[in-house]
């Protein structure tokens, strides 16, 4: 006759052989070689390059096409002005914009260009066209039928803009490899890019 197995006598070399759990067993944790930790940093340091390489050409853009010279004493001012904005707004890590400020901000209005359905064409000057004067960034609006409305759809797409153009300076001087002093560099790229090809 064939004897009863318990489960009970298997049950003891089956917990020996599991992995235990829980307070007394600890995992080891996995550590780099220093040729691993030397690769991984390279990794980083060149991500961030490459970052504020990209925030650089982002600022570039800007700066050649909106100032163009610097010859004047009215361009210098205009960049003195860009800096005075840019170093407030770095400090307060948000863009700095007093829309109500005639000498911040432009305000134009114009009549809305010709859509289809001309029926009930605009005749007023409803259409706005906001110029942040720090930094020449602009945006226009015309999608509605009153003056008031647009002005506030164009005041929120001239903070996002600046926004953003903010964010490209935050992203270049903390990435940059090296520090960043902000008026030399708004100089040396206006410069550069001012500078007539021969």
């Amino acid at each position: 006759m064939m004897e009863k197995i318990k489960a009970d006598d298997y049950s003891e070399d089956y917990e020996e052989t599991l992995p235990r759990e829980g307070k007394g067993k600890r995992r080891e944790k996995w550590s780099p070689t220093k040729s691993g930790k030397k690769g991984h940093k390279q990794e980083i340091q060149s991500a961030k390059q490459a970052r504020a390489e990209g925030a650089e050409k982002g600022i570039a853009k800007h700066l050649s096409s909106s100032f163009k010279h610097l010859e004047t004493d009215k361009d210098q001012k205009q960049i003195k002005s860009y800096l005075e904005w840019l170093k407030d707004s770095l400090e307060r890590k948000s863009p700095r914009l007093n829309p109500e400020d005639e000498k911040e901000v432009k305000v134009d209005s114009f009549v809305s260009s010709v859509k289809a359905g001309g029926q009930h064409r605009q005749k007023n000057r409803t259409a706005v066209r906001l110029t942040h004067l720090p930094t020449l960034i602009a945006v226009k609006n015309e999608n509605e039928r009153s003056f008031e409305q647009n002005k506030q759809q164009a005041k929120a797409a001239l903070f996002e803009k600046l926004e953003k153009h903010l964010k490209l300076w935050q992203t270049l001087t903390r990435d940059s490899l090296t520090p960043i002093n902000i008026e030399n560099k708004v100089f040396s790229l206006a410069k550069t890019l001012s500078t007539p090809p021969r």
